[in-house]
């Protein structure tokens, strides 16, 4: 397994040892840098100030891991699609409300 990198700068946290392998308690977030998706880990037995992001890369090792990983990113695709369809919904009241038609690079007033 390699190493876990700690991303966060933290000057008072300092692993016991180098080679500790620490227990993914849950997945809090997602962000995508560069192409490259990277998770919001909490880890077990420490505080949140202590979260770091990593790669996929780091996370696919353990079974039950990659079982966080897929059901963290089911939830977020369905939380993802909520968001967009409230966003199309806003947009078509607003829309009906200003009694403008949209199309494509253009609109006009009724």
């Amino acid at each position: 397994m390699p190493k876990i990198k700690f991303i966060r700068k933290d000057t008072k946290f300092k692993p016991k040892k180098q080679t500790q392998e620490n227990i993914v308690e849950k997945i809090v977030s997602k962000h995508n840098a560069g192409g490259i998706d990277f998770y919001e880990i909490k880890w077990l037995g420490f505080s949140n100030a202590h979260n770091t992001y990593e790669p996929i890369e780091h996370l696919n090792e353990k079974p039950a891991v990659q079982f966080m990983v897929r059901e963290f990113n089911e939830k977020y695709d369905k939380k993802q699609e909520k968001k967009l369809e409230k966003l199309k919904y806003d947009e078509y009241k607003l829309n009906s409300s200003l009694n403008m038609k949209f199309d494509s690079d253009h609109f006009e007033y009724r």
